[in-house]
């Protein structure tokens, strides 16, 4: 007993002598000189930017499933299949993409946030954190449904090993939240990024940010139009009112580059640089819509029919878009061919324009087109008092106007627009359609928010394929399964998800899919 009184003694007293010593000089003996030990949250930024859909972070989700759900892209063989007849046999291809986003962006993004919310120095970034922290969160929790969001980067930080899912519900609220203050913030803020080309966005342009805030904001709001009118309103109000993007300069746009390695590059550009052996050209469904209301888009979207690289036959009348749900065998007997036949398929369906899937194409996330047609729809539901046609009439000629920034000649003179309109003028009756499809078409290089707003609105009215042996019958799929390694190294969690939000199937819908 007395050794034990004597032992507390000594260890008391080298406590007290070690609180005593010079604290900084302590804390240095675990650094090295020789490395770099603290990441500038602008360099952080940019990776998170950069890496939330990526060539080399496994993006495939993204590309060989969702073109193909929501029938831009028609595919008889190779990876687009995998979407076009909605086969899940390759769960490896979540996997990646799941991971990429909680390691690269979320973790970066969440460190962002922890350590400059006090530093006025460093108040910019740190809101435009919470916003980009909002732009990939809500991206996880449309494709998947409940996600890891509150814990969601805390393992690196507060050593959340085994991270809760959120209800998707919870996980909404939050993020108008966090979109609201960050851009009161930004608002009221000051100063500026020191390096403004680290925000691979905007540039560090706080105004910009805001328009982004709020018009993320009336996305979000709009997803909840069937689950909670009411609340849905709530939000299309405070987003107007706080200031939405008002043309297509604020669009949100990411530049690439062809290197230095496949990071740098559009995440479309692997898949459809291999266009001569993947058997995949523009969708039926697609071309059809744009032939059957002379959409001058026609031959934006399409290089024409022709192998890649050309020559190609532009006649707008000749084009012709491949069906979804067939495979190289079946598109004879479709096409009226003998089984021993072979059908070129360059020479039949129409290509999708390089311009806008090479590896130097800029990737659009967010378009002030999709901000006038979902005012549209606010106010077709009543959420506004606004003019519906108005703002349907603005985002068609936002939407045909903003492919300049893939090739300047990729726009829709005036003249065609005005024409266009005219022959297709709004109609309140049918209104919710023609802004669904629309918003579809409109989101023809961004698949995955069309297929989040097919799924909400039920727009454009796509007609499921029932290729044989495919897995889900005539279905398209409502969300992406989870990981594998979800259920293996965070099952408790993972069980908790499933059993709150049902099966973890293709099949089973999301919170605000009504």
């Amino acid at each position: 007993m007395k050794k034990l009184n004597i032992l507390s003694c000594i260890c008391c007293w080298l406590l007290i002598v070690t609180s005593a010593c010079n604290k900084a000089e302590l804390t240095n003996l675990n650094i090295n000189p020789n490395t770099l030990n603290t990441i500038d949250p602008e360099i952080q930024l940019a990776k998170a930017q950069l890496l939330n859909e990526s060539q080399q972070f496994s993006y495939e989700p993204l590309m060989y499933y969702v073109p193909g759900y929501v029938q831009h892209f028609a595919a008889i063989t190779g990876v687009l299949s995998f979407g076009d007849k909605y086969f899940n046999n390759r769960p490896e291809d979540l996997n990646g993409y799941y991971s990429n986003l909680y390691t690269n962006s979320v973790v970066n993004l969440t460190d962002i946030i922890s350590k400059t919310g006090d530093n006025p120095s460093t108040a910019l970034v740190h809101s435009i954190a919470r916003m980009m922290r909002v732009f990939v969160m809500h991206r996880l929790t449309d494709m998947y449904g409940d996600i890891v969001y509150t814990e969601g980067g805390a393992g690196f930080s507060q050593n959340a090993l085994f991270p809760k899912f959120d209800a998707q519900q919870d996980v909404y609220a939050n993020m108008l939240k966090e979109l609201d203050e960050a851009a009161t913030a930004l608002k009221s803020g000051s100063g500026s990024l020191k390096n403004s080309t680290q925000d691979l966005f905007y540039g560090g342009n706080r105004d910009k940010w805001v328009k982004f805030g709020y018009s993320m904001m009336l996305r979000l709001a709009m997803r909840m139009s069937k689950v909670d009118a009411g609340l849905s309103a709530q939000w299309v109000n405070q987003a107007i009112s706080g200031g939405l993007m008002t043309s297509n300069d604020d669009n949100a746009i990411m530049q690439h580059t062809d290197g230095p390695n496949s990071t740098a590059r559009n995440p479309m550009s692997l898949v459809f640089e291999s266009v001569e052996s993947e058997g995949q050209k523009l969708s039926k469904t697609l071309i059809d819509f744009l032939k059957d209301n002379n959409d001058p888009r026609l031959l934006i979207l399409s290089m024409g029919i022709g192998a890649a690289g050309g020559p190609y036959d532009t006649d707008p009348t000749h084009q012709k878009g491949m069906p979804n749900g067939y495979d190289a065998a079946t598109i004879l007997g479709y096409e009226g061919l003998p089984p021993s036949s072979t059908l070129n398929i360059h020479a039949t369906y129409s290509t999708v324009n390089t311009e806008l899937v090479n590896r130097t194409a800029p990737s659009l996330y967010l378009s002030y087109a999709e901000v006038e047609l979902l005012l549209a729809e606010a106010a077709q539901l009543g959420f506004t008092t606004a003019n519906a046609a108005t703002h349907y009439n603005n985002g068609v000629r936002a939407a045909m106007t903003m492919y300049d920034i893939f090739d300047p000649a990729l726009t829709v003179d005036d003249n065609d627009i005005n024409s266009y309109l005219s022959a297709h003028p709004y109609n309140p009756s049918i209104g919710l359609k023609m802004i669904g499809d629309q918003y579809w078409l409109a989101n023809f290089t961004n698949p995955v928010e069309a297929w989040a707003n097919y799924r909400r609105s039920g727009f454009p009215e796509l007609v499921p394929v029932n290729f044989p042996g495919t897995n889900y019958g005539d279905q398209i799929p409502s969300r992406f399964i989870y990981p594998t390694s979800e259920a293996a190294t965070n099952a408790e969690n993972y069980q908790e998800a499933i059993s709150r939000q049902g099966p973890d199937t293709w099949e089973t819908k999301i919170w605000w899919d009504k």
